[in-house]
């Protein structure tokens, strides 16, 4: 069976164009389109006037990545953009009206991805389609979102939960704590954030990993201690890193996106800020460092799942995380708000020892790649279709 997949992104082309395949619904993007039959269309976010006359000049941008087809749309509404997220509910749903208009195929199976947190279209505009809505995160609870956003994200949460037909969502705590007491009114499958096996390396590691012992020489020689990937936000805890006594070096690599938290960051000696980067620069950007860190305020946690936690591990880096993921291990994982080992260089002398472990591997499983939940996710839609 053909599948029209029309596909709603939080991060679009121009995201990618900057960063690559660095979040979640642009790694579902591309492992769909590794699927035969699957017939993909992207919907670009709406580009403002203002945009589109300062930086976002090609009314044509692509995903250059396999056959995949894109929408862009310029809207020249010149007071709508200034309430920046807020604009997207005004925005959305005539866009998204006139595209699934367009774009349905009487001779498909015909799929509306929407991974937007604020927009919707006219339930009405969902006739003939299959609405699988994916929750990247839970966006109520989103540290960079105002009260009046979450507002909105909140009627796009009803919206979904009135509406769709399928839906994904990063963890359990995401769809529990969203949706409460409820019985559930549409299928559904938790997909935890998963490995992206973007250039088909992970198997081979494996491979090597078996044949060649106990460890695995990296190919750069590593020049800090600890590392970090990611945008760094407020989100980010500053105390942990002051805490790590002054000998051990910290990079950081991500854009940080408050200004306080760059200052107070690049106040510590032992600490270096490297900027932003792109995904293709992942496996060596991982190798010039020997763990992996996950700092992130757990008051300020939005259910979700961290997908640099299996980037380190591909690339063999013990992790030092805040809170517990859906990937534990005694040996390799440490949640340092559950065990006190700050100040004692014993114990972070041992951790940093273990990088490089082929051991390190075997807590990923075939289930942890991306592709193979994205294929379940496919036959249960497949299935809906042919009730």
């Amino acid at each position: 069976m053909k599948i029209n997949l029309v596909v709603a992104l939080y991060r679009d082309s121009y995201f990618y164009d900057v960063y690559g395949a660095a979040v979640r619904d642009l790694q579902f993007l591309f492992e769909l389109s590794k699927i035969k039959d699957v017939e993909i269309t992207i919907l670009n976010k709406p580009v403002s006037i203002y945009e589109r006359l300062i930086f976002k000049k090609f009314p044509k941008k692509k995903v250059n990545y396999g056959d995949i087809e894109t929408v862009d749309y310029t809207s020249y509404d010149l007071v709508g953009p200034l309430k920046k997220r807020g604009w997207f509910h005004k925005v959305y749903p005539g866009f998204l009206d006139l595209q699934l208009k367009i774009l349905h195929k009487d001779d498909r199976c015909n799929v509306f991805l929407d991974f937007l947190p604020i927009g919707s279209p006219d339930e009405r505009s969902l006739d003939g389609w299959i609405y699988w809505y994916d929750f990247i995160d839970n966006f109520m609870k989103h540290n960079r979102f105002t009260a009046e956003q979450k507002l909105l994200v909140n009627m796009k949460y009803q919206f979904v939960f009135n509406n769709a037909d399928f839906v994904t969502a990063v963890s359990n705590d995401c769809l529990a704590n969203l949706y409460s007491n409820v019985d559930l009114p549409f299928s559904y499958k938790v997909v935890s954030n998963k490995l992206f096996d973007f250039d088909g390396s992970y198997r081979c590691r494996i491979d090597s990993a078996m044949s060649d012992g106990n460890r695995l020489v990296n190919n750069c020689v590593q020049k800090y201690d600890f590392g970090f990937i990611g945008f760094v936000t407020d989100k980010f805890d500053i105390s942990f890193i002051e805490r790590l006594p002054k000998e051990y070096s910290v990079v950081l690599y991500g854009a940080v996106l408050d200004t306080a938290i760059s200052k107070q960051l690049s106040s510590f000696d032992n600490v270096t800020l490297m900027g932003e980067f792109s995904f293709s620069e992942i496996p060596f950007l991982i190798n010039t460092f020997k763990v992996g860190l996950l700092p992130y305020i757990v008051s300020k946690s939005h259910d979700g799942s961290p997908l640099k936690l299996y980037e380190y591990i591909r690339y063999l880096k013990p992790v030092i995380t805040s809170q517990d993921f859906e990937i534990k291990s005694e040996k390799y994982i440490f949640n340092y708000n559950s065990c006190s080992f700050v100040n004692a260089n014993f114990f972070l002398d041992d951790i940093i020892s273990k990088e490089g472990d082929s051991e390190i591997l075997s807590l990923l499983s075939d289930d942890d790649l991306l592709i193979t939940s994205i294929c379940d996710c496919i036959s249960s839609i497949t299935k809906l279709n042919l009730k």
